[in-house]
């Protein structure tokens, strides 16, 4: 018996068979569900501009607010604290609109060598914990 498909996988593949691959796992739908929430652009996709966090806009944020320790420069602190705490807010209120079956536990965001990572630790339908890491590259 063949298994029961939840979605396309995106981006479109073919399986082994030559047809277009399916997500057949709830776990991996979430993921991929993440994932497009993540990478689109606010105003990106049609019939609902808030979609989207569009994480690749942060990528060429100076380095320093995302290293910053909140101890040597109170001028630049607020601009440090406002901006992963911008990103962080958006990431759990866009998944909580957009990924409902997710309920995040922790967001962490790191940013080196011009890249910034992404680790979300999460609980899927109240019983499946798990993390989900995307790193942008420029």
């Amino acid at each position: 018996m063949a298994e029961q498909s939840i979605t396309v996988k995106l981006p479109f593949q073919l399986n082994d068979s030559g047809n277009i691959a399916n997500i057949t796992d709830v776990l991996d739908n979430a993921k991929q569900k993440m994932r497009m929430v993540l990478l689109t652009n606010p105003g990106e996709k049609l019939m609902d501009p808030e979609f989207g966090v569009g994480l690749t806009r942060y990528l060429f944020q100076n380095k320093y607010y995302f290293e910053y320790d909140g101890t040597s420069d109170p001028i630049n602190a607020s601009k440090y604290t406002d901006l992963i705490a911008q990103l962080k807010s958006s990431i759990v209120a866009k998944i909580q609109k957009y990924v409902s079956e997710v309920t995040i536990n922790n967001v962490q965001i790191t940013n080196e060598d011009n890249k910034i990572y992404v680790r979300i630790d999460y609980v899927l339908s109240d019983f499946i914990e798990d993390s989900y890491e995307l790193t942008i590259n420029i």
